[in-house]
């Protein structure tokens, strides 16, 4: 049986639906919101926040809930009129629920908690 699988884009927006309330405790958005260095955008977008570092970092939702997608993939991409680099990554749940992430690249780490949707 395959699992639930959910895409990670580093340094990329990632969209979810929109529901009331998890029933887990997600991770928030900090108090102090983070900037990534240029030449990346200040904001990601409506419905979500930057985690992490300027060395390493990634979007989460507002709501803290990700819509799972039946994708396996791992690539990167390259701006060159923005000179912006970017890897994307996708993971695979065995199930639905409530999960920590934990990321690493070199020596940074970023941990976060989000609720997997069907």
């Amino acid at each position: 049986m395959p699992g639930v699988r959910s895409a990670v884009l580093i340094a990329l927006s990632i969209s979810a639906i929109s529901y009331a309330s998890p029933p887990c405790t997600v991770t928030p958005a900090p108090s102090h919101v983070f900037i990534p260095p240029p030449p990346y955008e200040a904001s990601p977008g409506e419905g979500s926040f930057y985690l992490g570092s300027d060395d390493f970092w990634t979007v989460v939702p507002n709501n803290g809930v990700w819509e799972t997608q039946h994708v396996s993939w791992t690539t990167n991409g390259y701006i060159p009129e923005r000179q912006t680099s970017f890897m994307l990554n996708s993971i695979e749940f065995p199930s639905t629920g409530c999960w920590e992430i934990s990321a690493r690249w070199h020596a940074h780490e970023l941990k976060f908690v989000v609720w997997v949707t069907p």
